[in-house]
C-alpha cells in the first residue's frame, strides 16, 4: 500500500453520512407485511420494504478489525514481492559474479595459449546482443505493451553513447590485460570501485552509510593487496614505457568504468516511468549494439578478422578449441551485461560495482586451481576482506531496508502534528529552560570524559608502541635477559605513590576511595597474570620475529572479545564486530610477511614452542582485561581516580614480585 493512511480512510462507518436514519446490522429470520425481525430479537415496523440482496460479505464485522485484515494482508503482499524480488535480485548478481569470473578467466586461456588480438577480444564481449532479439520480441507479444515500455528517442541516443563508452572500455581493458600482469588488473578493480563511489555521489546522489563506506575501503584494499603481489606474476619482457603506459590506460579504464555504472543507474532515473523487463532489455541491446559497432570498427582498421584465422591455425589449443573459447566468452560476458542492467535497476550501481569487486580475489583464487598460480596468505587474506566488505554492504542494505517504514511512519506522524497548533503556557516553558540547563551541564561532563578518555588512550598507545620499539632495540643490542624485560614493564610502580598521596591528602577520602581486603586480593591475582603474560611476551619476543608478534596482536583480540562476551556479556554491534575483524586482519597480514624479518638458524621445534607460547600468551592477555573490566563491575561503590591508581599499584606490584623472581631464579640481576 503506497500510503498507510488510506486502509484508514478507505473503510468508514455507514452511520458516519447517514445522520437521520437508524442503522441496524443484523440478520433477518422473518418479515411479515407490517414488521420485520431481526436475529438479536428486534422487531422492526416499516411503511415500505425494500429487498436488496446484493452479495454476501463475510468479512470482519468492525471497522478496527477490517483494518487489521488489510494491513495483514498488505504485510503478506509485500513480502511476497519482497521475497521474488530477492530471488531475481539473487539470479542476476550469479549472473554478474559468474560471467564477470568467467570471462576474465577465458580470456587469460585466450592470451596463455598464443592469443594477440584486442579489437577481437573487445568485440567477443558484446557482439552476441542479437541473442536479446527473441526474448524481446517474447515478452512484447506476450502482452500487450503500452508506449511506455519501448525506448523514446532520447533514451535511445543515451544508451548509443553509454555503449560507445563501454566498447572503448572494453577495448582499454582487453589491452591492458594482453601483456600486463593480474596485479595490474586488481589494481584496475580497486581504483574503479573508487570512481565509482565517487561518480554515484556525483550523479545519482548515492546516499553512503557507515556500512557502505567500510565496504567502499574494504572492497578497495582488498584488490590493492593482491596489486602488491606483482612479483609472482609478473610478464616478461615488458618494457619500462609499456608498463607505465599499461598504468595509465589502466586508470583511464578504471575511471570509464567508474562513470559507466551510474550513467546506467542515471538513465533509469531518468526515464520517468516505470523500468519493465522489456525496457531494460531494449537499453541493454542498444547499448551492447553500440558497443559492438565501435569494437567492429577497430577490427575492420586491424584486420583482427584475418589474424583470427591466422590465430586459429597456430594455436597450441587447437583451432576447434581456439573458436570454442571466444564462443563461451562471448556467452559469458552477454550473461554478465544481462545481469548487470538488472542488478543496477533493481539496487544501485554502487552494489553492482561492490559485486565486481568481490570478483577480482575470487578470479585470482580460480587462477590458482585453473592455471596452477602460486598461492599464498595475502591473495586468502584479500576474498576474506572482500566478502567481508561485501557482507557489511549487504547488512546496510538490509538495515536501511528495516528502517523504511518506521521513517514513513515518522514522517507521517510529522505530518499530522505540523496541522496542529502548539501552545505552551508559562510552565511548560520553565521545564524547557530546566531541561537546557540540565543538557549544557551533561554535555560539560561528556566532553571531559571525552579529554580524559582520549589523553588516556594516548598514553596506550605511545606507551604500547614505544615499548615494543625499546623491546626490540634492546635484543639487537644483544639483549637477553627475559625475566629483566618482563620486570622493567612493571617495576615503575613507586611513581604511583606520589599522586595517590596528593589524591589523598587534596580532599577527605572515605573507606569506599581505597581498596577492600577482597579488591586486594582480586588485584593480586590479577598482578599474577600480568606478569606471567609480560614473561611469555619478553620470551617470545627475544628469538622470534615480528610476525610472530603479530600473530600474538590478531589473536589476543578473538581471545579478549571471546572472554568479553562470557564474563562481562558485553554486547556487540555491527561496528563492534567489524573492528574485532578488521583489527584482526592487520596483524595477520602482518603475519603473513615472514620473509621480511625471519630470524635465521631458528630450529623447527623451537619455532613450534615459539607459536604455543604466543598463543597461551594472548589468551592470557585476553582474558586479563575482561577480568580487570569485571572487577570493576562488581566493585558496590563508585570507581574513583584515586581507587583506580591504587588498583594500578598493587597489580603492578604483585606483576614485579613475579618477574623479579624469575630475575632471582635465572640470576639477571
Amino acid at each position: 500500500m503506497a500510503e498507510p493512511s488510506f486502509g484508514e480512510r478507505s473503510v468508514f462507518l455507514h452511520s458516519k453520512y447517514l445522520k437521520t436514519a437508524k442503522l441496524i446490522t443484523s440478520i433477518v429470520t422473518s418479515v411479515t407485511e407490517e414488521e420485520m425481525v431481526t436475529a438479536s430479537g428486534e422487531d422492526v415496523k416499516y411503511d415500505y420494504l425494500v429487498l436488496a440482496t446484493g452479495t454476501a460479505y463475510d468479512g470482519p464485522p468492525t471497522k478496527a478489525d477490517r483494518l487489521q485484515q488489510i494491513e495483514s494482508d498488505v504485510r503478506m503482499e509485500t513480502k511476497k514481492k519482497s521475497l521474488i524480488h530477492k530471488i531475481v535480485l539473487m539470479l542476476n548478481s550469479a549472473a554478474v559474479c559468474f560471467g564477470s569470473v568467467a570471462g576474465v578467466l577465458l580470456l587469460r586461456v585466450y592470451y596463455h595459449h598464443g592469443g594477440k588480438t584486442i579489437w577481437l577480444t573487445a568485440f567477443v564481449q558484446t557482439a552476441p546482443f542479437p541473442l536479446l532479439i527473441l526474448p524481446i520480441w517474447i515478452s512484447s507479444s506476450r502482452k500487450q505493451a503500452s508506449s511506455d515500455s519501448y525506448v523514446t528517442p532520447k533514451l535511445f541516443l543515451a544508451c548509443v553513447l553509454l555503449g560507445v563508452l563501454i566498447g572503448m572500455d572494453n577495448v582499454c581493458y582487453t589491452w591492458v590485460f594482453s601483456y600486463l600482469p593480474m596485479s595490474t588488473l586488481a589494481l584496475l578493480s580497486a581504483s574503479q570501485l573508487a570512481f565509482n563511489a565517487a561518480f554515484a555521489f556525483l550523479l545519482v546522489h548515492q546516499k553512503f552509510t557507515p556500512y557502505s563506506i567500510n565496504a567502499v575501503i574494504l572492497l578497495t584494499a582488498s584488490p590493492v593487496l593482491l596489486a602488491f603481489q606483482s612479483s609472482s606474476d609478473k610478464i616478461k619482457d615488458v618494457t619500462t614505457g609499456q608498463y607505465w603506459e599499461g598504468i595509465i590506460i589502466t586508470i583511464l579504464a578504471a575511471a570509464m568504468y567508474g562513470i559507466n555504472l551510474p550513467l546506467i543507474e542515471l538513465l533509469h532515473k531518468k526515464t520517468m516511468r516505470r523500468v519493465t523487463n522489456l525496457l531494460a532489455m531494449e537499453m541493454h541491446l542498444i547499448a551492447s549494439f553500440s558497443a559492438t559497432v565501435v569494437c567492429g570498427i577497430g577490427m575492420i582498421i586491424n584486420n583482427d578478422l584475418q589474424a583470427m584465422a591466422r590465430e586459429a591455425r597456430a594455436s597450441d589449443a587447437g583451432e576447434f578449441n581456439y573458436y570454442m573459447v571466444h564462443v563461451a566468452r562471448a556467452i559469458c560476458w552477454q550473461l554478465y551485461y544481462f545481469g548487470v542492467f538488472r542488478v543496477i535497476f533493481f539496487t544501485s550501481a554502487l552494489f553492482t560495482s561492490s559485486l565486481l569487486a568481490v570478483s577480482i580475489p575470487v578470479s585470482n583464487l580460480a587462477g590458482v586451481i585453473l592455471f596452477q598460480d602460486k598461492i599464498n596468505g595475502k591473495k586468502v587474506m584479500a576474498l576474506v576482506m572482500a566478502l567481508w566488505g561485501f557482507a557489511s554492504f549487504l547488512y546496510g542494505e538490509h538495515e536501511t531496508s528495516k528502517l523504511q517504514p518506521s521513517i514513513m511512519a515518522e514522517e507521517n506522524q510529522q505530518r499530522r502534528q505540523s496541522q496542529c497548533a502548539i501552545n505552551f503556557d508559562h510552565t511548560k516553558r520553565d521545564m524547557v529552560l530546566s531541561k537546557d540547563a540540565n543538557g549544557m551541564e551533561t554535555k560539560k561532563k561528556s566532553l571531559t570524559h571525552k579529554i580524559v578518555l582520549l589523553l588516556n588512550s594516548a598514553a596506550l598507545c605511545i606507551g604500547a608502541a614505544s615499548g615494543v620499539l625499546l623491546n626490540r632495540l634492546y635484543y639487537l643490542q644483544g639483549g637477553k635477559r627475559v625475566s629483566l624485560t618482563a620486570f622493567l614493564q612493571s617495576a615503575g610502580f613507586p611513581i604511583l605513590i606520589l599522586p595517590i598521596w596528593i589524591s589523598s591528602c587534596r580532599k577527605k577520602t572515605s573507606l569506599d576511595s581505597h581498596v577492600t581486603p577482597k579488591l586486594f586480593l582480586a588485584c593480586i591475582l590479577l598482578g599474577v597474570s600480568t606478569g606471567v603474560d609480560n614473561l611469555f611476551y619478553a620470551w617470545v619476543f627475544s628469538y622470534m620475529p615480528l610476525s610472530t608478534l603479530a600473530l600474538l596482536g590478531a589473536s589476543q583480540l578473538v581471545f579478549n572479545a571471546a572472554f568479553s562476551f562470557l564474563l562481562v556479556k558485553h554486547k556487540f554491534s555491527p561496528y563492534s564486530i567489524n573492528a574485532v575483524v578488521l583489527l584482526t586482519m592487520g596483524p595477520l597480514l602482518l603475519a603473513l610477511q615472514t620473509s621480511s624479518d625471519k630470524i635465521k638458524d631458528l630450529s623447527t621445534g623451537r619455532h613450534w614452542v615459539g607459536v604455543i607460547v604466543t598463543i597461551l600468551a594472548a589468551a592470557l592477555h585476553g582474558f586479563t582485561l575482561p577480568l580487570i573490566e569485571l572487577v570493576c563491575k562488581k566493585i558496590t561503590r563508585k570507581v574513583t581516580y584515586l581507587l583506580v591508581m591504587e588498583m594500578q599499584l598493587i597489580m603492578s606490584f604483585s606483576s614485579t614480585v613475579v618477574c623479579g623472581i624469575g630475575m632471582i631464579i635465572n640470576k639477571e640481576f
